[in-house]
């Protein structure tokens, strides 16, 4: 849990910035990756997604779980970061859902954020 708060906690708005909208979602069991225009997520344990609304949907590592929020975040921007604990990223998209990107205690890597040219990486 340390190295996820180390990691959170030397976030800025400048490193979501220009990543650009959301083109693809990738899915395996193992993980699922979202590609922005100029920066990549890789969730490798569990992400939820919530609408403005209330609505949540779930994705979780090694099942065959929920990918219908996920989809619903194509075309948009992220607006907006905020993180909630040492172990949590919330990220608020330009249509108003949020993805919410949680680290646990297995002490892997649970989600890689990476931008384009590698001018930046965040291991949680």
């Amino acid at each position: 849990m340390k190295r996820a708060e180390e990691a959170l906690k030397n976030l800025s708005a400048s490193f979501f910035d220009d990543c650009g909208e959301l083109r693809q979602v990738c899915f395996s069991l193992p993980q699922v990756i979202l590609h922005f225009e100029h920066m990549k997520i890789e969730v490798r344990n569990t992400c939820e997604i919530q609408d403005d609304e209330g609505t949540r949907w779930v994705w979780r590592a090694f099942e065959v779980s929920d990918m219908i929020g996920l989809g619903n975040l194509l075309g948009y921007t992220i607006r907006q970061f905020n993180v909630l604990s040492p172990a949590k990223l919330q990220l608020t998209f330009s249509n108003g859902y949020t993805l919410l990107l949680t680290a646990d205690e297995t002490g892997y890597e649970c989600f890689i954020i990476s931008k384009e040219g590698g001018y930046g990486k965040v291991i949680v």
